[in-house]
């Protein structure tokens, strides 16, 4: 927990067990933290509405352009501001690194 402390992560583990405990009943011994009931139902909703990574989330609608795909998404990212706000602040900045690392080819390298 220490370490998922210093990511900033504990409320989202708590998420995360608290859908584990709902959807497959794991057991209270195997969880790595106390599950967060208000955020486990959010996040149990977004998955069941978005699916693997958004891409079955009807709420997002695939445009034409990478742009305007790109404002879609922004979208969606400003949905869960109240929950998850260091996401949401840095997913621009990654979403513009990944764009010119994968159009520059720079995984070659």
């Amino acid at each position: 927990m220490h370490t998922l402390g210093r990511f900033g992560m504990k409320k989202f583990a708590g998420a995360v067990m608290c859908v584990l405990q709902t959807v497959f009943a794991m057991p209270d011994e195997y969880l790595i933290c106390q599950p967060n009931e208000k955020e486990g139902k959010f996040l149990l909703n977004e998955i069941m509405m978005a699916g693997n990574f958004g891409k079955y989330d009807e709420r997002i609608k695939h445009g034409d352009t990478q742009f305007s795909h790109a404002i879609e998404k922004t979208k969606h990212n400003l949905r869960v501001l109240t929950h998850y706000p260091e996401e949401v602040i840095c997913e621009p900045f990654f979403r513009v690194y990944h764009w010119i690392w994968r159009r520059f080819e720079l995984w070659r390298y």
